[in-house]
């Protein structure tokens, strides 16, 4: 509610918040990602984006999920990767607000890191840039 008493629009998943309800799940969408999904390619990440089959909430638009490869380092390393995706992309979601409205269908969106970096490290400043590029390059996916 805002002082006046008037409540303002707020659509689910798009504060600064990444809610449980926006974790993409069941092993049934991430076969359909792999299978049906439109592969956007960034210098660290890759990334998988569909329209979802299987939704549990019709107020979530976008669905994210992480998955980082064995063969990426150690778990310590994985689970640093991951918790730098995560919260780039929670930072970074509001870019995906200017197309909400052009969808009809929950969106999923899957980043995948399945490459070996020996030779540079990877940190959250080149991870975050990364995922801007990929998620401009999603609203010009869904633009079109």
């Amino acid at each position: 509610m805002e002082a006046n008493g008037q409540r303002s629009e707020v659509i689910q998943g798009f504060g600064e918040k990444l809610s449980r309800k926006e974790i993409l799940r069941g092993k049934k969408n991430f076969a359909y990602l792999y299978t049906h999904g439109k592969k956007i390619r960034g210098s660290i990440l890759l990334c998988y984006t569909s329209p979802l089959q299987f939704w549990r909430s019709r107020s979530i638009k976008y669905y994210f999920a992480i998955s980082v490869n064995k063969k990426v380092g150690s778990a310590f390393y994985r689970n640093r990767i991951k918790r730098w995706v995560r919260e780039a992309y929670r930072k970074n979601k509001k870019i995906l607000y200017s197309c909400v409205h052009k969808i009809d269908q929950p969106l999923a969106i899957l980043f995948v890191c399945n490459k070996v970096y020996p030779d540079i490290t990877i940190n959250y400043t080149e991870i975050d840039s990364d995922i801007k590029r990929i998620l401009q390059k999603i609203i010009e996916l869904i633009s079109h």
